[in-house]
């Protein structure tokens, strides 16, 4: 009679498996290291410039964490490591890593603009894996400008002569 007690299950107590397999509707993105000091991440304006996905406050509850470091690099500018670490559904155990290189001269505008471009790049991947990826257009028109080589030979007709003038004076 006991034995018959403990195993009776009754259908409260059984389990519902989660189909992990099917789409997500739209991408659930933590984003952790964007700080405003620099300038740079803005997350009003990612927020902003990227409505394909969900931004969630809480990183387990999210499909893709991105971490991003920035430190200063040697010719005075900022390069950003953004690392993409997919956590849930179909993303978990897939990651990347993308590096963003920023001049000294580069404004606020510019810096966060090519953050965020990066960000859209990085979060394509896990992205096209959602319903809401069937909207999205891409573009992969690169400017003419981006393709050109930056550094410029420069021409010195003196052919980096140097000139001493100096003057000495006695008074009796």
């Amino acid at each position: 009679m006991i034995l018959s007690f403990f195993s009776i299950n009754p259908p409260a107590i059984s389990q519902t498996l989660i189909d992990n397999s099917s789409s997500p509707n739209k991408l659930r993105v933590f984003i952790d290291g964007c700080e405003r000091r620099d300038g740079g991440c803005d997350m009003d304006f990612i927020r902003t410039e990227i409505t394909a996905v969900d931004f969630y406050r809480d990183n387990e509850m999210a499909d893709v964490f991105l971490l991003i470091n920035n430190n200063r690099s040697g010719g005075g500018g900022r390069q950003y490591q953004l690392i993409f670490i997919g956590q849930q559904n179909l993303h978990a155990g897939r990651s990347d890593t993308l590096y963003v290189n920023n001049k000294q001269t580069d404004t606020d505008f510019e810096v966060r603009d090519k953050l965020t471009r990066f960000i859209k790049l990085g979060l394509a991947p896990y992205l096209a894996k959602t319903k809401a990826g069937e909207g999205v257009d891409i573009n992969m028109k690169t400017s003419p400008i981006a393709l050109e080589d930056t550094q410029q030979e420069s021409v010195d007709s003196w052919d980096y002569w140097v000139f001493n003038i100096g003057s000495d004076a006695t008074l009796n």
